[in-house]
């Protein structure tokens, strides 16, 4: 389902739960954090148009649990992912470090406009990059372990 000019809710939202939604005839919109999409809006104008993905089990690609997953799929019991407050992202052209630094210079910005608090270390993401929306009364990003 279309959510935004560039993106659809499977790309926010795992497989089976996605699934799962749409059979119970209920909108997936529902689940998905809108200020996750307009950041992901943002981000890609940022990089000049390029792709911004998160899931792409859509297109029969690899990623599932890089946005909303269900209380069965993998990672932490509390992970943000389980409470729509993460996603993770990968930009084509881009590394995470570059990616951790257009955050940097914005995060005010992102911060404001988008809630964003919090991003994963790039020792512990090497081909994406985890950002959240954990509350943290902090005026800088945050910097967590994987």
């Amino acid at each position: 389902m279309k959510i935004s000019e560039n993106f659809i809710s499977e790309e926010f939202i795992s497989r089976d739960l996605h699934n799962s939604i749409v059979q119970r005839g209920l909108d997936p919109r529902w689940y998905i954090d809108k200020d996750l999409v307009k950041f992901c809006e943002w981000l890609k104008m940022e990089c000049n148009g390029v792709d911004v993905t998160i899931n792409d089990w859509k297109w029969g690609g690899l990623y599932q649990f890089s946005g909303l997953r269900g209380p069965n799929d993998i990672g932490a019991l509390l992970s943000q992912h389980k409470f729509k407050n993460a996603i993770d992202i990968k930009v084509k052209g881009f590394t995470p470090v570059q990616i951790r630094q257009i955050m940097l210079d914005n995060f005010i910005y992102i911060n404001t406009e988008f809630g964003i608090t919090t991003i994963e270390k790039v020792k512990d993401t090497p081909t994406w990059v985890h950002i959240d929306k954990r509350w943290t009364g902090l005026n800088y990003l945050l910097e967590v372990n994987g």
